[in-house]
């Protein structure tokens, strides 16, 4: 890994601060954690009944509570058969009634599919994922939970996306992992997330690590996807080396949203298609990060950069308001050191392209003139 330069104010200009010390990654511990009990838990043992799916059992949870699980490999039937062609689901009257989420034991609880059934769509956006939360089409919003487990993707000989939400609000992501969610392109329907946000509000997100790798080999696309969200919180995550894809953020048409001790590293593999950025925002607007590390280490990855920046075309173009505390980045070979952003249009449309750039602050909150470069400036 190439050293990490940390731009510090030292009240006259920025000092460059060379370190190799590896932020600590805040994820999942390997060890258990404590199974969460109380009045809207209900354990796995006490609802499983012999020969049962994985999806028989969420099924059977009433009252509106979260299935606990013990340490141990549960597995996603491999028939992707629920309308969105997913593995199981959560929160839909026909599928889960009564179940608003899956809380394990750590990392020792793990949920994986070991083969399908069925062929990846081959145009449009890759509908197939193993976990989905979402409410049916008339029903309101609804409150989701997952936490303490291990996603583990597995080859299935085709795409497929990880952990899904859609049209949930007040709902937590904590502590969990996933690894290895196959994704072969930064588009559609090559383009896969390992955890999606579809129409969602109020998501939290602490202490996740999501892992674009799988027996030590990059198989991933984008990693964590909010699209037509807001008020997505992501605090001291870990995003990191996938094949592909448009980031390890790839905000889409989302915004009001906050990005705190959170570092992305090693996202994409090449040129080309296989390039993408540690933090990419696309008719994004009104995003802030607080202490974000950005490790491109383009040098090795030959594509990656720090962020893009287009406008936020879904709201008749207004400039991105892209606000950056304390940002961390490597020294990549473009730019000389500098923090690289990449300001585009959206297929070339006037009305996308971005003027304003980003409001970066020094170490005591004092907005400062970072050394930036901008990639096919419009500002």
């Amino acid at each position: 890994m190439s050293p990490v330069t940390q731009y510090v104010f030292d009240g006259r200009k920025w000092q460059n601060e060379v370190t190799s010390t590896r932020q600590t990654a805040t994820a999942v511990a390997a060890g258990a954690v404590a199974r969460k009990t109380g009045a809207t838990y209900v354990r796995y043992e006490d609802v499983y009944v012999a020969g049962d799916t994985l999806q028989k059992t969420i099924n059977r949870v009433t009252g509106n509570k979260v299935l606990t699980f013990p340490e141990g490999v549960f597995m996603i039937p491999a028939s992707f058969s629920n309308g969105y062609l997913d593995g199981v689901r959560l929160g839909h009257k026909d599928w889960g009634p009564g179940c608003r989420g899956l809380s394990g034991s750590g990392r020792g609880t793990i949920f994986k599919m070991l083969s399908s059934t069925k062929t990846a769509p081959t145009s449009g956006v890759n509908s197939m994922m193993l976990i989905n939360a979402v409410p049916r089409g008339l029903d309101p919003m609804i409150s989701v939970e997952f936490s303490n487990f291990y996603l583990q993707g597995t080859n299935l000989g085709h795409d497929y996306n990880g952990l899904r939400m859609e049209r949930c609000t007040n709902s937590l992501i904590e502590n969990v992992l996933v690894t290895g969610i196959k994704g072969s392109n930064k588009v559609p329907p090559g383009e896969t997330g390992s955890v999606q946000m579809q129409r969602c509000s109020y998501v939290t997100l602490n202490g996740v690590e999501l892992d674009g790798r799988r027996d030590g080999i990059r198989v991933s696309s984008s990693l964590l996807m909010p699209n037509s969200s807001d008020h997505i919180t992501v605090n001291k995550c870990y995003f990191h080396h996938t094949y592909t894809g448009g980031g390890g953020i790839a905000w889409y048409n989302s915004r009001d949203s906050t990005v705190t001790d959170t570092r992305s590293e090693y996202i994409g593999s090449g040129t080309g298609s296989k390039s993408g950025y540690c933090f990419n925002h696309e008719q994004t607007n009104r995003v802030i990060y607080r202490n974000p590390v950005m490790i491109c280490d383009r040098k090795t990855t030959g594509g990656t950069l720090h962020m893009s920046l287009n406008a936020d075309a879904a709201r008749g173009g207004v400039d991105n308001v892209l606000t950056v505390y304390k940002p961390i980045w490597d020294a990549t070979t473009v730019g000389s050191g500098k923090l690289v952003v990449e300001t585009w249009a959206l297929g070339g449309a006037t009305s996308q392209m971005q003027r304003t750039p980003p409001l970066v602050f020094g170490p005591n909150d004092e907005i400062t003139k970072l050394p930036i470069t901008y990639l096919n400036p419009y500002i």
